[in-house]
């Protein structure tokens, strides 16, 4: 009731029906101000790709390629933020068929796998390994999206043999191979682990957690939910036929628990029976 508070709030009432209301968002300070920003932005980044776009169109003139290298110039920063945005899906689309046309490519080394290859090579018989890190740049080159790609298009088929196998040849046997052979080489380096643990323990009663390290194994190896994922799929009669053999000869029990026989309510209950037969013994006792 006091006055002042009243008029204070009618104040704040007043303002934000300004601000709501449909004419002043449209022709207010603020409105203007924002389409005014936005409507330089908008010109500034006009004027930047149209600047660049002739620097890149000058460099493929020269070189034949678009793979700028990343030396930190205007152009390499301009490039590189316009492959991320392509390959993501956020390059407005006139754009993108401007750089196509101009014969941009938006992966590094596309349709260039000869020279991927010799800057491959080149890492290798300096390095004495194909493991290239991520951050890593040959010639001012992203080696690793390459071979990422590589890996992608090998597992899904796409990679001609002969080109697999003059990637192995560097030093990477495995990484370059189908998804089917992947898994199979998967599956035998758990076997490899299983075995390790085997020999070291006397048993095959891998806990769930444990992961094995030894030096025959080139990583570590999540052995205990590994096996746990084999029996599971023994029980839902998933797991291959050759695979269960091979480790049943390893002396992994597959067959299911009790409790997984019973089923979950059934093993709940018995639990309880147990429980409550324990407690009628130590008061009887």
């Amino acid at each position: 009731r006091d006055p002042a508070m009243l008029q204070r709030w009618w104040w704040l009432l007043a303002v934000w029906g300004l601000g709501r209301s449909q004419e002043t968002r449209g022709k207010g300070v603020v409105g203007e101000t924002r389409s005014f920003l936005s409507a330089s932005a908008a010109k500034e980044e006009s004027e930047r790709f149209a600047r660049n776009y002739e620097l890149l169109k000058a460099f493929i003139a020269e070189h034949g390629h678009s793979d700028v290298p990343r030396d930190g110039s205007e152009l390499s920063v301009w490039f590189a933020g316009v492959r991320r945005a392509a390959r993501k899906g956020r390059l407005a689309q006139e754009k993108r068929e401007a750089l196509v046309r101009l014969g941009a490519t938006f992966r590094p080394l596309e349709g260039r796998w000869d020279e991927g290859l010799r800057l491959l090579e080149q890492f290798v018989a300096r390095e004495g390994t194909a493991v290239v890190p991520k951050s890593h740049l040959e010639e001012g080159i992203v080696l690793w999206a390459w071979l990422h790609q590589q890996r992608r298009e090998a597992r899904a088929g796409r990679l001609p043999a002969e080109k697999r196998e003059r990637l192995a040849a560097l030093g990477a046997p495995g990484v370059f191979a189908t998804r089917q052979e992947a898994d199979e080489r998967k599956f035998d380096r758990h076997m490899d682990a299983l075995g390790v643990f085997k020999l070291r323990e006397g048993h095959v009663n891998v806990p769930r957690g444990h992961v094995e390290r030894h030096g025959n194994i080139r990583r570590p190896v999540n052995l205990g939910a590994w096996l746990a994922n084999q029996r599971a799929k023994a029980i839902d009669h998933s797991l291959r036929p050759d695979r269960l053999e091979r480790l049943e000869r390893a002396g992994v029990r597959l067959s299911p628990s009790r409790a997984v026989r019973l089923g979950p309510s059934k093993a709940r209950r018995a639990r309880k029976e147990r429980g409550q037969k324990y407690w009628k013994f130590l008061a009887t006792a």
